[in-house]
């Protein structure tokens, strides 16, 4: 309490754990609290309150699993012959389980209350754990010989409500969640289109060798996010000529779930400069939906760049 106290924040039933990041759930402090009630459960073991207290682990658990997906520090980096460069997270995939088992054993059933429970969260997870976290040379901060590898141009200006309007949030190697709050660039009423190029600097000839692009998007109905009509995904070997390498229509239909829609673009291996992904916003809530004649929001996340090995 004194933390939430001193961090001058409203604790709100919608809040979450990547929210405070910065106040009164800083890294050190969720350190701190696991500490604190590990000593607390040794001090209640084999009395009355040991149950008590292992179940007032689980929300600090909880926080600690949540921002894992907006930290890089317990990321590990993995080569797979395969797949490329990987992250994987041995702290998470650690607590992962003793805090599903925790669940179950204080009955807690569900997460919230549209009848999340322990094993969806699970598996939900562990698929974050598996795609959460990319590298590709499109990244934002991937240098070539000292040399910035990649520019970014959006043309149509996303919101600063989300993100803080930063382009580089599309290539910052975190894929989005169900949470457009954070990981996700938003755009209200309007399209969505991002151009990657790489440097003039860098060689035709060392270019990468490109074989997959992909781009997800949002859909929270309830919150006037919706799926574009149409995606188009599009590459340029000088980077000044554009050939569309996929092309996908989504039918907008009422749907009362969150979802994450993944489009995926795969081609034969191609030397590429630049790349560009479209999404077509339907402009305006429909018919069917409450608030039909407000503007749609299309939420849009990580342009991953799929290379030949």
């Amino acid at each position: 309490m004194q933390n939430l106290a001193a961090s001058d924040r409203w604790l709100g039933i919608y809040g979450t754990p990547q929210e405070e990041a910065n106040s009164f759930l800083t890294a050190e402090q969720i350190s701190e609290y696991m500490t604190l009630l590990d000593s607390a459960r040794t001090v209640a073991k084999d009395t009355p309150f040991e149950d008590h207290v292992f179940e007032a682990t689980l929300p600090v658990q909880y926080a600690f699993l949540e921002q894992v997906k907006i930290r890089d520090e317990t990321f590990v980096p993995v080569f797979d012959e395969e797949k490329g460069m990987k992250y994987r997270n041995p702290m998470a995939e650690g607590l992962l389980p003793l805090f599903v088992e925790g669940l179950k054993r204080t009955d807690h059933l569900h997460l919230h209350e549209r009848g999340y429970d322990a094993d969806q969260y699970a598996a939900d997870y562990r698929r974050f754990l598996d795609e959460g976290r990319v590298w590709h040379v499109f990244l934002k901060g991937a240098t070539f010989e000292g040399i910035p590898v990649v520019s970014l141009d959006l043309a149509q200006p996303p919101s600063p409500k989300y993100a803080a309007g930063d382009p580089l949030i599309l290539i910052d190697g975190k894929r989005g969640d169900t949470d457009y709050h954070y990981n996700w660039l938003g755009f209200e009423g309007t399209d969505f289109e991002a151009t990657l190029r790489l440097s003039e600097d860098w060689p035709s000839i060392e270019l990468p060798a490109v074989r997959t692009v992909s781009v997800q998007f949002l859909q929270d109905q309830q919150s006037w996010v919706f799926f574009p009509e149409k995606v188009v995904i599009e590459i340029s070997e000088d980077g000044e000529v554009f050939r569309a390498v996929h092309e996908e229509s989504i039918d907008i239909v009422p749907d009362g779930e969150k979802a994450v829609r993944r489009v995926e673009a795969t081609f034969d291996p191609t030397r590429v400069r630049a790349i560009r992904v479209r999404g077509v916003n339907q402009g305006v809530c429909p018919e069917w939906h409450s608030c039909v004649g407000n503007p749609c929001w299309i939420f849009v996340d990580e342009v991953v760049v799929g290379e030949e090995f």
